[in-house]
């Protein structure tokens, strides 16, 4: 097949320091290079893959996640290129989106099918979009529990979980006694929900991750306050 891969705009594939969806997204499109597909990733600048990599936007946007015109401004050139592909005779067969919540809103005008994954929960936001937008192309979810929380309206067609590279991950035995949280700190993410766990527990938490813009608060007032170095210790972004 030939598959447009579309990526969120922010960070670079495989990610330089956090990043689940791009990471997700550098095994995925490996993995079908492997098994023989034409695959074209469409991703922020400084990305690499066996696919082939097309950068839409002069530079990446970690520091503005989620941010409308950046996004905008992807998907807009992303589906521009797809078109162009189908009028010179090499259609892509789907177009498999992570990018957001701006392409699947506008898959009504794409001739190609596009697929999208959910790579976040079903609440009082996005409920109501999937609702309105979920009918325009395929959805995946990435767990069965998540795709019971999805809106009647919306076409899920699977579950697909996200894959890991257990190569990467060795066996150790031996381990230490502390807990270990890593993620975004947002409160979807439960990293307050870990530091109540590890205390009830009597365990010591290592806590591994970023602050992005707009959750800065949360992370002044529900987290740092808890961090002492000793029981709750926090060691920044890391990767892997």
């Amino acid at each position: 097949m030939r598959i447009a891969l579309l990526a969120p705009p922010w960070i670079p594939i495989p990610p330089p320091g956090y990043g689940g969806i791009e990471l997700m997204l550098a095994l995925l499109c490996d993995a079908l290079v492997e098994r023989g597909h034409d695959v074209e990733l469409f991703c922020a600048p400084g990305s690499h893959s066996r696919a082939k990599v097309t950068s839409l936007l002069p530079e990446p946007h970690p520091e503005a996640i989620e941010r409308a015109l950046f996004e905008a401004d992807h998907v807009s050139r992303a589906f521009d290129h797809i078109d162009a592909a189908a009028k010179q005779g090499a259609p892509f067969d789907v177009v498999h989106d992570h990018s957001g919540y701006m392409a699947l809103s506008m898959a009504d005008r794409l001739e190609t099918p596009l697929v999208h994954t959910v790579h976040g929960p079903f609440d009082r936001h996005t409920t109501s979009y999937y609702a309105l937008h979920g009918s325009k192309g395929d959805l995946v979810c990435i767990s069965d529990s998540q795709a019971a929380s999805a809106p009647d309206q919306a076409n899920v067609v699977g579950v697909i979980h996200n894959p890991v590279d257990v190569h990467s991950w060795p066996l150790h035995e031996d381990k230490s006694d502390a807990l270990l949280w890593i993620g975004r700190f947002v409160p979807e993410k439960g990293p307050d929900r870990a530091i109540r766990v590890a205390r009830a527990a009597g365990r010591p938490l290592v806590l591994a991750g970023n602050v992005q813009p707009r959750h800065e608060r949360y992370f002044a007032d529900e987290i740092r306050p808890q961090i002492d170095g000793k029981m709750v210790r926090y060691v920044g972004e890391v990767g892997g």
